[in-house]
């Protein structure tokens, strides 16, 4: 992932469900009750020219549609529309288009794009800031080999207004819908973009729920998902003790099964703590010299910026060695350092925290 701007990526990419109020009225009649559309019914709409809520050709284009609010099923067609070839969050030979979002600072937004024409496409979505700098990508998402479906959670760090991008990784253009999420923690209702919403003890298959987050900890270490951002990271809890180990797989459940999305999990340390995490070697013993353990671990601050630099034991296998740590959250990221393999790949985490 490109992080051009580390202090404004306050989220990292994420799964998916939709439900909807009105959003593309001519089109409600070819909608499921779950918010979904056959391609063939995507196509047939897209033919008889409806109401698509069309992406402007270029960023910044007044004739943008704007999104201020949730906005579920949008569909948009890139066919006639322009290559972008200078953004470098998405290097991809499909046509882009534009849809304006206006945001007020703290909102966290959830956004979901998948192919919805007759002709599968590979979709890629990416945000840039109102000034459509092309260097400065906010987020981006191409993270599912193939046809799957991309996401990413933002959270707005000033009130104002950015540009969405809808591509594909392949020539030409497609026909894609768009989800626009504004999750809300703690309203009641856990919807896309939130693994929970309440603190209820059994949420979360019973591990319980902190602060919209599912936990893991020394009574229930297995990782949750989905937990490919920072918003919905999972929490870690102790439980009073110092250490935990955590099970978790990369390219595991999901609208993928091979992809480039990281696992992610949040903690608490108090101020001048010391932080440690390696990886086992999936039987429970250390990750020793030779052992293929392609598991690449970065710390992160609250803002999604690098806490310390990565770093690798004398087996080079990643480690996380923090000390004196300023008090805060912090962000575990778990990435698969593969070059081209993204099948399922299996981790162990030991993690402890020192005065």
């Amino acid at each position: 992932m490109t992080m051009t701007r580390p202090a404004l990526l306050l989220a990292l990419l994420f799964g998916c469900s939709v439900s909807d109020p009105s959003v593309l009225d001519p089109l409600r009649d070819d909608v499921e009750d779950d918010g979904g559309m056959s391609e063939d019914d995507a196509q047939v709409d897209v033919d008889m020219n409806l109401d698509l809520r069309q992406g402007a050709d270029s960023c910044g284009d007044s004739a943008a549609f704007v999104i201020g609010q949730r906005q579920l099923d949008i569909i948009v067609d890139t066919r006639g529309l322009s290559n972008q070839t200078t953004v470098p969050c998405a290097p991809s030979a499909g046509n882009d288009a534009f849809f304006a979002l206006d945001v007020v600072a703290g909102e966290v937004w959830h956004f979901h794009l998948t192919s919805a024409g007759a002709e599968a496409r590979n979709p890629v979505l990416y945000l840039l800031s109102d000034d459509c700098d092309d260097r400065a990508c906010i987020q981006n998402s191409d993270s599912c080999a193939g046809t799957g479906d991309e996401h990413f959670a933002f959270v707005a760090p000033s009130t104002g207004r950015w540009y969405l991008g809808i591509d594909s990784a392949e020539a030409g253009g497609g026909v894609f819908q768009l989800d626009a999420f504004r999750p809300v923690c703690g309203d009641g209702m856990q919807e896309h973009g939130e693994t929970c919403d309440s603190d209820e003890p059994s949420a979360c298959g019973g591990a319980g729920c902190v602060n919209c987050r599912c936990r893991v900890s020394p009574s229930s270490p297995g990782e949750k998902f989905p937990n490919d951002n920072l918003y919905e990271a999972n929490q870690i809890d102790l439980e009073g003790t110092d250490s935990i180990t955590i099970t978790g797989g990369l390219a595991g459940p999901g609208s993928c099964d091979e992809s480039t999305y990281p696992d992610v999990y949040t903690i608490l340390i108090n101020d001048q703590e010391d932080l440690s995490v390696s990886l086992n070697n999936f039987s429970g013993t250390d990750c020793a010299s030779g052992d293929d353990v392609p598991v690449q671990l970065s710390l992160l601050t609250s803002s999604g910026s690098l806490a310390r630099p990565q770093q690798s034991d004398g087996n080079g296998c990643a480690i996380i060695d923090a000390a004196d740590l300023p008090s805060g959250r912090y962000f575990i990221h778990v990435a698969d350092g593969r070059p081209v393999d993204r099948s399922a790949l299996a981790y162990q985490l030991d993690l402890a925290v020192a005065p």
